[in-house]
């Protein structure tokens, strides 16, 4: 099976001998070493491929012959019978998908550019055709993750974008090319277009200079499902490795809001970004909540009596309202964030006791109006309460 790269221009049958010339008129062209196509080739021969290029109808053959080297055999590369200057050993850490990259990017660099199955040569064009299994269904896989970015993105946040997977992805992409393999799978396909500096193998050189992209990204995100998508991904995703306090940056509104609802409630999430928001937040730790299903039936309807009691008084106090930690120690309970937290041995006490530490700890979470203090606000309910008794009566 053969897959096909053909674009216009006629290629100099020197560039095929020459390192380090590369000639690309379009400036915003993928390759720029110059090295590319040899190393392409290389890799193809070592995998068993074959290669045929066309200079216009001129077929050059590229093949690999045995020549020893000081006691030891090496399979050095031809071009029809005429022997160039490099080994198939070129590039000895790329992988088959590099090779395909390179010769896909080396038509698109060019005008008039075409990548398919049995692309015949012609005048005014060059012509690349490969033959092998393995090479045709990297080819077939261009449909799904492959190493072209072929999807439209679901979000694009500035020098970012999150492209829909097929799969868990397990890439990551540089202006829409495959640029470097990841130890965890991702939600996404994330695709940097911003420049970011490359190996010779055109893999990115600094994996951190990524993940500032990323950090910054997300922590400047409007997006609110996205960002607690990302930031709450367990260990298992490569979304949980991302250090969102170390980079310079400062985190946007939403990112910043989501963090702290996820500190006051005790949700889990990605420990840096908490850092990040603490940085310039200094608050208090809000308590972990204990798990409401945990707590005993009986204590439960003890917190929900109290807050219908309040309630009928008068007063906005909601189950919402309150969190119920074992965090505190000996503490009964604490306002913190217009959050109530009481303590959990709290609710084995008596109905009166659970009534009127809610009552206490809300209050705490009011703002104040002039000199009025909470335990003003309770004597005008009662005294109100009072008298709508005596009017009844």
């Amino acid at each position: 099976m053969s897959v096909c790269f053909q674009n216009k221009g006629e290629i100099d049958i020197r560039g095929l001998f020459t390192f380090g010339a590369s000639a690309k008129l379009n400036e915003n062209a993928i390759g720029y070493f110059g090295t590319g196509l040899k190393y392409a080739m290389a890799v193809l021969l070592r995998e068993g491929c074959e290669i045929d290029i066309y200079s216009g109808t001129r077929r050059i053959k590229i093949t690999s012959k045995p020549v020893m080297m000081r006691d030891v055999e090496f399979n050095m590369v031809h071009f029809n019978d005429k022997e160039a200057s490099f080994t198939v050993d070129l590039g000895k850490n790329w992988e088959l998908w590099m090779a395909y990259r390179e010769l896909y990017a080396n038509a698109m660099d060019e005008e008039d550019w075409h990548v398919g199955r049995n692309l015949a040569a012609r005048v005014g064009y060059t012509t690349v055709v490969v033959r092998g299994n393995k090479f045709a269904s990297l080819h077939d896989q261009q449909d799904g993750d492959g190493v072209f970015l072929t999807t439209e993105p679901t979000w694009v946040l500035g020098d970012l974008e999150a492209h829909p997977s097929a799969t868990q992805s397990k890439w990551l992409y540089c202006n829409g090319i495959r640029a470097f393999k990841l130890d965890k799978p991702a939600m996404y396909n994330y695709n940097v277009t911003s420049k970011l500096t490359l190996t010779e193998d055109r893999t990115i050189a600094s994996i951190p200079a990524f993940f500032r992209v990323y950090a910054k990204a997300m922590g400047e995100c409007d997006y609110p499902s996205l960002i607690r998508q990302v930031l709450e991904a367990d260990q298992r995703y490569f979304e949980s490795t991302i250090d969102y306090h170390w980079w310079n940056y400062q985190p946007g509104e939403v990112f910043n809001k989501i963090v702290s609802t996820y500190i006051s409630s005790g949700t889990s999430c990605n420990c840096s970004a908490r850092s990040k928001y603490r940085e310039k937040n200094p608050q208090e730790e809000a308590p972990g909540a204990v798990q409401w299903e945990s707590i005993p039936i009986v204590n439960r309807r003890k917190l929900w009596a109290a807050v219908r009691f309040w309630q009928k008084l008068g007063f906005n106090i909601t189950r919402e309202d309150i969190i119920v930690t074992d965090q505190l120690k000996k503490i009964r309970g604490k306002a913190l964030r217009k959050k109530v937290y009481l303590s959990l041995f709290v609710l084995d006490g008596d109905m009166r006791t659970v009534t009127g530490l809610v009552y206490k700890y809300w209050s705490m979470t009011k703002p104040k109006v002039g000199d009025v203090k909470s335990e003003d606000l309770l004597i005008d309910t009662v005294v109100d309460f009072g008298e709508r008794i005596l009017r009844l009566t």
